[in-house]
């Protein structure tokens, strides 16, 4: 028999607001690499907002009366 746990979570607006911040400067530094014609510097900027928008999908909303089941690699780890 599994037995339900609570997953620990937190608030995610300041994970937004970092994710942002960096998505921001990404996209500066993708157009400053591209001007100067660095290559190595394009596909690190292009890598960067690769794994940004990957840190979006992470995120989740749990309405009231509502609850989310939290996986780890097809486990269970909680409840939120």
């Amino acid at each position: 028999m599994i037995r339900e746990r609570d997953a620990s979570a937190q608030s995610g607006g300041f994970m937004v607001l970092l994710l942002l911040v960096v998505l921001g400067l990404s996209v500066f530094g993708l157009i400053a690499a591209a001007g100067e014609g660095n290559v190595a510097g394009v596909l690190g900027a292009v890598l960067i907002m690769v794994l940004t928008l990957v840190g979006f999908v992470g995120l989740t909303i749990v309405n009231p009366n509502e609850s989310q089941v939290v996986q780890l690699f097809g486990n269970y780890a909680g409840t939120l």
